[in-house]
């Protein structure tokens, strides 16, 4: 907001310059943008642009501020030494629409045409950045810079009578300005019958424009529906000093207090003849009237102040006070629209004391501990893991097209958005795989290699019911050579890395999505709990590339499961190692659940050590391993006896059903 210095210097003459203006507002939450000669830019907050975008509201929170007397324009008997014009103008006012309308004031003058506008209020209204027009609409401009409350002058000679309606659809008007604009149903207007002579709250219309011949006016100040007035500005893309005002929720009182100074200047300028007053004012409106104590204000705000000191600053506002000690009330101005619960006295008083004397108390909280989450460890822990092993981060949308679920195989399930921005986005993502593959894409353009992986949530609906997981990506691509076998070691350091030593990987046939070549996929699984498919990218959907994703809410639950305490064994283990010869087509994982599964109540752990493949040495098929059985039981000692059946068990199924020679 404009203001002029030398106007607020004259309402508060204890001002010394412009920068103690400018430091007595910045101590008391007020902006000065900017300091030019007689103009200063001040930046009003808008819960106090109703009460503070005027040169007296400003004012008077300098003067409450200094602690100095506030000295505004005194009520002359201007209207008393007027002529009083009766009957002059039979003025039909019919507010059709009273809650978007809930005070209508009008008022009839007859002016001196020849009048003019005095130079020191053409110097006002040039340091707020107006242009002087002529002495009516000069008068308005001034009044609504001092006081606060806008105003229109119409030519009475133009109208029979206001009428203040909603526009008919399509209705046209042509503003002030010369700009022409279309209306709705949703626009406030004031109208004289079937035309309408201006925009509620915001723009005059030429059609009962004052111009410098006018001899007779009519005066309105009123107050409109802030919301509804907001919406037209913003539809019609006209803000105006008027419509900043009324958007910012201006107290009914205050067309009163604006008629009064406009009629003083209008007789003192003008040499006006003063009609009477049209006051449509159904609902008066009554000031907020708060129970105020010392105890409860100092419990908040962390001062000392007695009662007596806690309402000296809030009569310096203009507050009334009324009773005393626990039975105190305190009455806010009726042009105080943002006062309305007992923390905005307690606001008002801080904002006076100044907020630089808040005492530093630390709260008085109970401290507990923070909760230790798991999932969080475990993002932050594949975050470092990951990208050790040459691999990027990606983050993608959680909205997917219908495109992408078709191309990845994912349709069933998918969630619907019920309202998408666009078609690209009108899914929640089923799977990571969709996003991952265009990363691929894309990345291909600048580089050969791409391994990436992503942590975020994917989305699934079964039987009405939508549910959510976190998940895993990770996709490599490699343009001259297939990724499969570097992505299933990436997955298995991956598990160890996290603490997760008992996994198996199986074959899949039917892993149910596109984006994976049944040929060449495989299944982790830990615990007989799935944790999620990876394999090779069918050549049709992207060549040279393979993806993995992982349920991360059960990876959680086994990697914690996996922490669990357990007591040092009581008794000692047994280790043995065999070699055999086994088909090279033969994995190593379905050898470990073979010899896991013969005696699972003494076989403790088995590791694989050596692994060797020599043509010269055996056949072209065969491949030799060798394996590190350690037996342990849980209440006895074992014996070499022991451990020898349970050895010969084995040799008998790697012989039987895996088809072994051992060496």
């Amino acid at each position: 907001m404009r203001f002029s210095y030398s106007l607020l210097k004259q309402f508060v003459p204890a001002l010394k310059s412009s920068e103690h203006l400018k430091d007595v507002l910045t101590a008391h939450l007020f902006e000065v943008e900017s300091i030019d000669g007689d103009t200063v830019d001040i930046k009003v907050l808008p819960n106090r642009y109703s009460d503070c975008a005027s040169h007296i509201g400003i004012a008077r929170e300098v003067a409450a501020a200094l602690g100095k007397p506030l000295k505004l324009p005194k009520a002359s008997n201007a209207e008393s030494r007027a002529s009083h014009v009766e009957a002059a103008l039979d003025l039909v006012l019919s507010v059709k629409e009273r809650v978007l309308c809930p005070r209508y004031m009008a008022r009839y003058f007859e002016i001196d045409a020849n009048a003019t506008t005095p130079e020191w209020m053409k110097r006002v209204l040039a340091s707020c950045g107006m242009r002087p027009i002529n002495p009516v609409v000069d008068i308005m401009n001034y009044a609504m810079l001092e006081v606060g409350q806008p105003m229109h002058a119409f030519d009475a000679d133009k109208i029979k009578n206001i009428t203040i309606r909603r526009a008919e659809a399509k209705e046209k008007i042509e503003t002030l300005d010369g700009n022409h604009f279309t209306l709705t149903p949703d626009d406030l207007v004031i109208a004289d019958g079937a035309h309408v002579l201006g925009i509620a709250g915001i723009k005059g219309g030429k059609r009962a424009e004052v111009t410098a011949s006018t001899t007779r006016i009519v005066v309105e100040a009123a107050t409109f529906d802030s919301v509804a007035l907001y919406k037209t500005s913003k539809r019609l893309k006209l803000v105006t000093d008027a419509s900043q005002r009324f958007t910012h929720r201006l107290s009914s009182v205050m067309p009163q207090e604006g008629m009064l100074r406009v009629t003083e200047l209008l007789i003192n300028i003008c040499h006006a003849r003063v009609g009477e007053v049209v006051d449509f004012y159904p609902k008066k409106m009554k000031p907020a009237v708060l129970r105020f104590t010392a105890e409860e204000f100092n419990a908040l705000s962390g001062m000392k102040l007695t009662l007596t000191q806690a309402l000296g600053y809030l009569k310096r506002l203009g507050f009334e006070v009324r009773g005393e000690g626990k039975l105190t009330k305190v009455v806010a101005p009726a042009r105080r629209t943002d006062i309305e619960r007992f923390e905005d006295l307690v606001e008002e008083i801080v904002r006076l004391v100044g907020y630089d004397k808040l005492p530093s108390t630390p709260p008085a909280i109970a401290l507990t501990p923070a909760v230790h989450d798991d999932a969080v460890s475990l993002k932050a822990l594949i975050r470092q893991l990951l990208p050790g092993a040459g691999l990027t981060e990606a983050y993608n949308y959680s909205f997917v097209s219908e495109k992408d679920i078709a191309r990845a195989g994912t349709s069933d399930g998918a969630v619907a958005l019920q309202n998408p921005v666009s078609a690209e986005f009108a899914y929640l993502r089923p799977t990571l795989a969709g996003g991952l593959l265009k990363n691929i894409e894309s990345n291909f353009r600048f580089s050969d290699t791409v391994r990436i992986f992503e942590i975020g949530k994917v989305f699934v609906e079964t039987k009405g019911k939508v549910s959510e997981h976190l998940a895993l990506g990770i996709a490599l691509g490699a343009k001259h050579a297939s990724p499969l076998l570097e992505l299933k070691g990436i997955i298995s350091e991956l598990l160890d890395r996290l603490g997760l030593m008992e996994h198996v990987m199986r074959d899949v046939t039917n892993v149910g999505a596109k984006y994976l070549n049944a040929g060449e996929s495989m299944c982790v699984e830990s615990d007989h709990r799935l944790l999620g498919i990876f394999g090779a990218v069918p050549q049709t959907l992207l060549a040279h590339a393979a993806i993995a994703e992982i349920d991360l809410g059960e990876l959680t639950e086994l990697v914690v499961g996996e922490r669990e305490y357990e007591p040092i064994a009581k008794y000692p283990s047994i280790a043995r190692d065999i070699s055999v010869l086994i088909p090279r087509a033969t994995r190593v994982g379905d050898i470990l659940e073979e010899i896991q599964a013969v005696s699972p109540k003494f076989v403790y752990d088995v590791d694989l050590i050596d692994y060797f493949e020599d043509e010269a040495k055996m056949r072209a098929d065969q491949k030799s391993l060798t394996f590190r059985i350690v037996f342990q039981a849980n209440d006895h000692t074992l014996t070499d006896d022991e451990v020898g059946r349970e050895m010969e068990k084995i040799v008998h199924v790697l012989r039987d059903r895996l088809f072994a020679e051992v060496r």
